[in-house]
């Protein structure tokens, strides 16, 4: 059995960890480590489909990136409270989401500011289409 099945944080793109009394108990049995310590191996990504389900949740999933945070948030139809975490942030990646922001806000000139920002083309295609690229590329950093 992997530790990945038996840690229900695996599931909600937490640490996955692995009680170390398993390798100290193990046929190879080198590492004397007590039970109560733990060891984290790596991180399991959120998927978008997983980031899509938790805006049916009264608060968003623990740990995310604020720029991921920040798309949830205006899902979930709080504009304010989304561009007040993007404006927070600087970068290539913060000014992607303010560029999207005020997209749907409607202030074409603001975002195309925003777009030139980031080193991105003003997007044309679909608001919604253009959320979920950009959470999948925030949920794979």
């Amino acid at each position: 059995m992997l530790a990945a099945d038996r840690c229900p944080a695996s599931n909600q793109g937490g640490p996955i960890g692995f009680d170390s009394s398993d390798v100290a108990n193990s046929r190879r049995g080198a590492l004397d480590v007590p039970d109560r310590e733990r060891a984290t191996l790596f991180f399991v990504r959120m998927t978008l489909t997983a980031f899509e389900a938790s805006l049916a949740k009264p608060d968003p999933p623990p740990h995310l990136h604020p720029l991921v945070e920040a798309l949830w948030h205006e899902r979930r139809g709080d504009w304010t409270t989304a561009h007040e975490i993007a404006q927070a942030i600087d970068g290539d990646d913060a000014a992607w989401v303010h560029a999207y922001l005020h997209r749907r806000e409607g202030d074409l000139p603001n975002a195309r500011y925003w777009y030139r920002h980031a080193a991105k083309p003003p997007e044309t295609g679909s608001l919604d289409d253009e959320w979920r690229v950009i959470v999948e590329a925030l949920l794979m950093r």
